[in-house]
């Protein structure tokens, strides 16, 4: 039986599908890719000059993504090369890296909505059982305290979570 793992391919078409990459990122990750097959597969692909020139129409990209990099004549054809590889990687990382932030921020409401469900939930449970015995006026109380309360939690877990993420000061 094979695997029912999604290959990296089918990973980018899919980001690229929910509309989450666009074709240029697409692209490039296709283009990462093939750089990194070409070195791991051909023995032939001892640098960056060798494994670019054999992929076609790389260097025109290499121009329209990093043009800044690609037309400075003081750098030899494979430092030029090289650089573009690293731009190439941290525009790659920087990417996913987004992506990993966007899918946590969903996860996190997704959570932080099905807590407040089971919370409520629970809640008119409890309060069921007990209204019988108790005032109904003190219940009323009871339920519009615990809403108020449990809405605090979540403005804090909100709060912790935007304090995360606000970029840290250094010491001078």
């Amino acid at each position: 039986m094979g695997s029912s793992s999604l290959s990296f391919n089918q990973k980018v078409e899919l980001l690229t599908e929910v509309k989450y990459y666009s074709k240029e990122q697409k692209e490039k990750l296709n283009r990462f890719a093939e750089i990194r097959n070409k070195f791991a597969h051909l023995a032939e692909i001892k640098n960056f000059e060798d494994c670019f020139n054999s992929i076609q129409g790389l260097e025109s990209k290499l121009l329209k993504w990093f043009p800044e990099i690609m037309q400075n004549k003081t750098d030899s054809k494979e430092d030029t090369f090289s650089k573009c590889f690293s731009a190439l990687f941290e525009t790659i990382a920087a990417d996913i890296e987004r992506f990993v932030e966007h899918y946590n921020n969903r996860l996190f409401e997704r959570v932080t909505l099905e807590v407040k469900a089971i919370n409520y939930d629970a809640m008119l449970i409890a309060m069921s059982e007990v209204e019988k015995e108790f005032d109904p006026e003190i219940m009323e109380k009871f339920a519009k305290r615990f809403i108020e309360r449990t809405d605090e939690i979540f403005r804090e877990l909100d709060q912790k979570k935007e304090n995360e993420k606000a970029p840290k000061k250094t010491a001078p």
